[in-house]
């Protein structure tokens, strides 16, 4: 499977909405960093001084070259000049989001209750966009077919801002994603939030709204990873999915396997590590491990139960065959108990962010 968009850095988003009628896709702005506060930026901006949240380390008085992006549902600006990939910025992007970032986990049985259910001082319009987030969860059975996993990770929101900017210079209207989806939900949630008396369903609000924020600044994490100025291909995908009714979570990683550069090299052919993991209800935690370079592949499953273990197991001379039909050669492949891994770290983010001294 190929996926050519890449993630890019730099992006400004409006919360001032006076400019969005005006603008279009594609065009080019002039800007003065006005004021900036953690992750909040004044913009003077053709004739007005307009905030919005951005994702870079800004400096006031700081010029910026902009393009327009995307006017829906706000309005995000792709930063030009300076360049946004400079280590710095990556650095000071980072740093931005990592004291907000929660994760997928945590956030999507909110959404699943709040869409499916009609509750009070939950606005129609909110539910709407609830109801429009959590149909872009895939299935679980779905994923089996290749086309359905394709565009999961396509539209898992790590290659937003590179649809937009695809978009914009291709004259053609940018992509809905998840990340798009969970943006609407938090914006309504905000207006939402401002327009609700205290009391439980103000708090509720409030606490959807945080656990929303603190998912799309995971999604931005994950974004800065693949998207990391140095080191190997490291793409981690995190989306919830349907499973017989319920929302849970699923990881994939696809990165460059570096213990097997040498042979690589050799072959002219790249080797990938491939992990996927979920935790259904029936089967537990279940992490797959995947070798592949070239035609060759070898594949571990490790489960925390011992009747998953033996539920895998019973499936693996069937799963083996389906492989070698796609013209896989397979090496290896087996099923154990043990320890998981922790796929959902990213330890490059952290490198030179911290001193051994400081």
């Amino acid at each position: 499977m190929r996926i050519d968009s890449s993630p890019r850095l730099g992006a400004l988003h409006l919360t001032d909405t006076r400019l969005g009628p005006s603008l279009k896709v594609g065009q080019q702005l002039q800007a003065t960093v006005a004021a900036f506060s953690r992750d909040r930026v004044v913009l003077d901006l053709a004739g007005h001084r307009l905030e919005a949240r951005s994702e870079l380390q800004l400096r006031p008085g700081q010029p910026l070259e902009l393009r327009v992006v995307s006017v829906e549902p706000r309005v995000t600006l792709q930063v030009l000049k300076p360049a946004p990939q400079s280590q710095q910025a990556f650095k000071s992007a980072v740093l931005a989001l990592l004291p907000r970032a929660g994760s997928l986990e945590t956030a999507t049985p909110h959404w699943a209750a709040l869409a499916k259910a009609s509750q009070e001082g939950v606005p129609p319009e909110l539910r709407t966009l609830l109801a429009a987030l959590t149909k872009r969860f895939p299935d679980s059975t779905a994923l089996q077919q290749p086309a359905t996993l394709r565009e999961a990770l396509q539209q898992s929101g790590l290659f937003r801002e590179s649809g937009l900017a695809h978009a914009a210079t291709q004259g053609h209207s940018p992509p809905t994603d998840l990340k798009t989806a969970l943006e609407r939900v938090a914006a309504r949630l905000r207006a939402s939030v401002g327009g609700t008396a205290e009391g439980a369903p103000a708090a509720k609000l409030l606490q959807l709204l945080s656990h929303s924020e603190a998912a799309l600044s995971r999604l931005g994490l994950l974004q800065l990873n693949a998207a990391a100025p140095q080191g190997p291909l490291d793409l981690l995908f995190e989306f919830p999915v349907w499973h017989e009714g319920e929302v849970e979570p699923l990881r994939l990683r696809i990165q460059e396997d570096p213990d097997q550069a040498g042979a690589a090299e050799a072959d002219n052919t790249p080797a990938f590590k491939v992990r996927l993991e979920f935790q259904f209800p029936e089967l537990g935690p279940v992490q797959a491990h995947l070798q592949l370079q070239a035609d060759s592949l070898a594949v571990s499953w490790v489960a925390q139960q011992p009747e998953t273990v033996g539920r895998l197991r019973s499936h693996l001379d069937r799963l083996e065959s389906k492989l070698r039909a796609l013209g896989l050669e397979v090496d290896h492949m087996d099923a154990y108990q043990g320890r998981l891994l922790d796929l959902g770290d990213l330890p490059r983010l952290r490198e030179g962010l911290l001193h051994e001294k400081a």
